[in-house]
């Protein structure tokens, strides 16, 4: 028999305890919030009560660490566009599965095809040649990044220590004719009882991870100007928080990289942040930029979002969705510091000081499904600016 639990929650943790809930218990089978009383309902069934209730403990326990209970953790709004009209409020995911030119293969990953596919392209385009323009005294290094990542390698980075949630597995039956056999001859995959391996890899996260790898043991000189453009498919494990193409298990992400000095990378990370305001002046785009932080799953949980906050080291693009009455982050800017150069040994003049680091990322999906969410899928609604800025790109007919 299903049952629910309710969570009193406190206002400003009511997003965070409702993004990480799904990750706790796999007994979890549904999750509502009622917001004008700050409390969520947890439904599962009553055998698993107490496990739940334990796991929910735990959360909280992270969430609230004593230590920094009278740390306030906030956001800074940077720029504020959201008085923007937008031409849209119609649910545009819903019209594009009905028109096919959106549609899912797996549980948070979809296929493109039409107008949605058009515009993907745009902005994948618009990266690219953005950086020649503003970098056109950067040495600009181009990488297409493959999915998988080692498991050791994906540790070394660190990411295991903040977000293990996230993370997705790679692996494979195991090699042996009996288990083969017995995978080519059940009828469906859950019948079959095969054994698989222990991963060895995982699907990327985010794409500039291979970076730090590829400049491991090196010295960056004081003339180097590069920008590294990085392509992937990346994924992550949204659990139950997929609803539309505002989080998904597989996703496209174009970065820029820098690596060098504190005044490179600051200069550089101003230099790309250009490009979300001529977005907003182009498309006149409802949306914001605040300070952000991330959604740690860890022992020091509070201890990293606080230092993430305080020092300004990711900041976001947000996006109105008007559908969905909501702001996603359809690109940030992250600055590492010594994160990662620490870890791959990549210093900066000399190997007596260690090089900063930062990565400047575009959700390209989002970046699609918030333009579309504004503007609808009616191109002659569109104004002049908007359909001039795409078709320099892109062939709308």
């Amino acid at each position: 028999m299903d049952i629910f639990i309710d969570l009193k929650v406190e206002k400003e943790n009511v997003d965070i305890i409702r993004e990480m809930l799904p990750y706790t218990s796999e007994h979890i089978k549904n999750i509502v919030q009622i917001e004008e009383d700050d409390i969520i309902k947890i439904y599962c069934d009553e055998q698993y009560k107490a496990n739940v209730e334990e796991s929910i403990g735990k959360l909280n326990e992270l969430i609230s660490d004593k230590f920094f209970k009278d740390k306030k953790i906030s956001t800074t709004r940077i720029e504020d566009w959201t008085d923007k009209s937008v031409v849209n409020s119609e649910d545009i995911f819903t019209k594009l599965q009905r028109t096919s030119e959106i549609y899912d293969t797996a549980d948070g990953t979809f296929a493109y095809s039409g107008l949605p596919l058009k515009i993907f392209e745009y902005f994948i385009s618009k990266i690219d040649e953005y950086a020649k323009e503003v970098f056109a005294d950067y040495s600009i290094k181009r990488h297409k990044v493959p999915a998988l990542y080692s498991v050791d390698g994906y540790q070394k980075g660190g990411y295991f220590e903040t977000f293990p949630h996230h993370i997705m597995f790679e692996t494979t039956s195991v090699n042996n004719l009996e288990n083969i056999e017995k995978f080519s001859k059940a009828s469906n995959f859950s019948e079959a009882n095969i054994g698989i391996k222990k991963p060895q890899n995982i699907l990327r996260t985010a794409s500039c991870a291979p970076i730090y790898k590829y400049l491991e043991n090196t010295i960056i000189f004081e003339d180097t100007k590069d920008v590294y453009i990085v392509t992937g498919t990346c994924f992550r494990n949204e659990s139950d928080n997929i609803r539309s193409l505002s989080r998904l298990n597989e996703f496209t992400m174009k970065e820029y990289v820098f690596v060098g000095s504190e005044n490179f990378i600051e200069d550089s990370l101003n230099k790309a942040t250009k490009l979300w305001e001529y977005w907003v002046k182009v498309f006149s785009l409802n949306s914001k930029i605040e300070t952000a932080t991330d959604s740690f799953f860890a022992s020091k949980y509070q201890k990293l979002k606080l230092f993430q906050a305080l020092g300004k080291s990711k900041v976001e693009f947000k996006c109105l969705i008007p559908a969905e009455d909501s702001y996603i982050s359809c690109s940030s800017k992250n600055y590492h510091r010594t994160h990662f150069s620490s870890k791959y040994n990549i210093h900066y003049r000399d190997d007596s000081t260690l090089a900063q680091s930062a990565c400047f990322a575009f959700g390209i999906d989002r970046l699609m499904y918030a333009f579309l969410s504004q503007k609808g899928t009616e191109i002659e609604k569109w104004d002049r600016g908007t359909i001039s800025e795409i078709t320099k790109y892109v062939d709308l007919d």
